[in-house]
């Protein structure tokens, strides 16, 4: 029987939350890094959002995590990626934005660098 996509990544959230091993660590951030997905990462862990991949990556970990979980070697199919289905990145410049601040507020901010001492 055919797992539906919703049904694999509650399958891998189950996994990630009941198993706290750095095997799936590694297993999402080789993916990451295969497929070149968008993800941020910080003191907690990994954040990648799984429902907005297609479903053959989904089915890439999906595929891993279940291995792993036999206590097994991880097999490693190579896959290749067709060109014409991947996205241009394009990359914006980021521009600040100039604060223009009054007298006043020079005051206030000056003030606030300042520590006070009881």
């Amino acid at each position: 029987m055919e797992l539906s996509k919703e049904d694999k990544i509650h399958q891998i959230n189950q996994t990630i939350l009941h198993e706290k091993d750095n095997k799936y660590y590694t297993i999402l951030n080789s993916i990451i890094e295969k497929y070149n997905l968008e993800h941020s990462t910080n003191k907690n862990g990994i954040f990648l959002n799984l429902s907005m991949l297609d479903s053959s990556i989904i089915d890439d970990i999906f595929f891993h995590f279940m291995n792993n979980n036999k206590k097994e070697p991880i097999i490693y199919e190579t896959k290749t990626i067709d060109k014409s289905k991947t996205k241009d990145v394009k990359t914006k410049k980021v521009l600040k934005d100039k604060l223009v601040l009054e007298k006043f507020d020079k005051y206030i901010l000056q003030a606030s660098r300042g520590n006070i001492y009881i």
